[in-house]
């Protein structure tokens, strides 16, 4: 039986991207989640993250803020931007192509998974980070725990994006996790156990508020 659940992944997700390198998977990790904000099935381009990461003054960091220097996203245009796979080069960003806001980000509470839980079933998806290890990345199936990771904000290295939660079970016995949006796993989604902060995965976790 199903306790209580909130599955963003049945109601407006993008379809999942290749994640290149780490630091793109912040970059990727954020539009997601401003992409699932909207509800319009419409992909936002990373590429002025990334060109501007690569400008040499947005080093790599898995910090709270991550949202606060992407100020605007704009749609996937195949005349300036052809196919999904970008490449390094100059930034092609243009502002009358803007699709998208953000007004501010909200820093949900170090290592609190029930404020994490509360804005994933009031607002929006949440960005979080965790410490991917060697036997996560064999992971095929089932919900994941690991007796090798850590849970604090020095260890995490590997950014997601968790769209829902629930809680299989039986009136005596639950087995509560997160649903996680990433690269890989069942169709691009993992389950992760909830409520202990598996990985770290409450050390580091925000999501956008965009302008109306």
């Amino acid at each position: 039986a199903e306790m209580y659940a909130v599955h963003f992944v049945h109601a407006a997700l993008t379809p999942l991207k290749s994640i290149v390198s780490q630091a793109s998977t912040q970059n990727y990790n954020k539009v997601f989640d401003m992409e699932e904000y909207y509800h319009r099935l419409q992909i936002f381009i990373e590429n002025k993250r990334i060109d501007h990461h690569n400008e040499g003054n947005h080093k790599f960091t898995m910090g709270l803020n991550q949202f606060s220097d992407m100020t605007l996203l704009w749609q996937t245009i195949n005349i300036i931007y052809p196919g999904i796979i970008l490449k390094e080069g100059t930034c092609k960003f243009k502002t009358d192509l803007a699709a998208a806001f953000v007004k501010d980000v909200v820093n949900i509470t170090r290592y609190e998974e029930m404020g994490m839980l509360d804005a994933v079933a009031r607002h929006n998806p949440v960005s979080l980070a965790y410490e991917v290890t060697s036997d996560f990345m064999h992971y095929h199936s089932g919900v994941y725990r690991s007796m090798e990771c850590h849970n604090t904000t020095d260890t995490v290295n590997h950014a997601v994006l968790a769209v829902g939660y629930d809680e299989k079970g039986t009136p005596y016995f639950t087995n509560p996790r997160w649903i996680v949006k990433n690269s890989w796993g069942m169709k691009g989604y993992f389950l992760i156990e909830r409520g202990k902060n598996i990985c770290g995965l409450a050390a580091c976790s925000s999501y956008p508020r965009p302008m109306p």
